[in-house]
C-alpha cells in the first residue's frame, strides 16, 4: 500500500522498506558447456555470500542511521494533512481481520516485522533453509553443449536469487532488530 511506505520514507525508514540487496553481476562472457557452467555458478554463489558480508556491514551501518532519525509523529502527522482520521489509524495499527497482510499489520506492525526473520519463499524454515541452493542444471545427454539461457540453467538461477534476495532481506532484520531498543519506544508512543 503506497501510504504504508510512504509512512516508512517520511519517518526516515526508506531504506529499511526497500531492503536493497547488492547488485550480483552474470559472468562475462557467459560460459558455454556443462563444467564452465555449473564452475560459473558456483562462483556466482560464492559471490553472493561476499556480497551478503558486504551488505551486513552496511545495512548495521544504515540501520543505527535509522533508528537515530526515526520520527514517526512527524510522519503521522503529515499522514493527516490528506486523509481522514479513521484511515490514518488503520494505516497505522492495522486492519486484524483483513487477508493482506500489509493491511493486517499497519504501519507499526511492519516495524516489527522488520525486525523478525523473513519468510523464506517455499515454505522451508529452521538452518537448512539457510543453506545456499547447490542445485546442478539436469542436462540430459544433447548434442549440443549446455548454454546459460537453458531453462535446467534459469531454474537454478532463479533459485540462488531467491535465496539471495531472503538472506539480504534477512541482514536487514537483523541490523533493524539490534536497533529495537533505540526505535521502540517511539513506534510505540505514535
Amino acid at each position: 500500500m503506497a501510504l504504508i511506505r510512504r509512512l516508512f520514507a517520511d519517518s526516515h525508514l526508506e531504506e529499511l522498506w526497500e531492503r536493497k540487496q547488492l547488485p550480483v553481476e552474470d559472468p562475462q562472457p557467459l560460459p558455454r558447456g556443462g563444467k564452465a557452467i555449473e564452475e560459473a555458478l558456483n562462483q556466482r554463489l560464492g559471490d553472493m555470500r561476499r556480497l551478503l558480508s558486504d551488505l551486513q556491514a552496511t545495512a548495521h551501518r544504515q540501520a543505527a542511521a535509522m533508528a537515530g532519525r526515526f520520527a514517526p509523529r512527524p510522519a503521522i502527522d503529515k499522514l493527516l494533512q490528506t486523509t481522514d482520521p479513521f484511515l490514518a489509524e488503520r494505516l497505522v495499527r492495522g486492519v486484524a481481520d483483513s487477508d493482506d497482510e500489509l493491511t493486517r499489520l499497519g504501519f507499526l506492525g511492519m516495524l516489527t516485522a522488520r525486525s523478525r526473520s523473513p519468510k523464506r519463499l517455499g515454505g522451508r524454515h529452521g538452518p537448512a533453509a539457510e543453506d545456499a541452493p547447490h542445485q546442478r542444471p539436469h542436462r540430459p545427454a544433447k548434442m549440443s553443449p549446455a548454454r546459460w539461457g537453458d531453462e535446467d540453467v534459469r531454474a537454478v538461477l532463479r533459485a540462488q536469487d531467491n535465496w539471495y534476495r531472503w538472506r539480504s532481506r534477512a541482514v536487514w532484520h537483523e541490523a533493524w532488530r539490534e536497533q529495537q531498543q533505540r526505535w521502540q519506544a517511539q513506534a510505540e508512543q505514535a
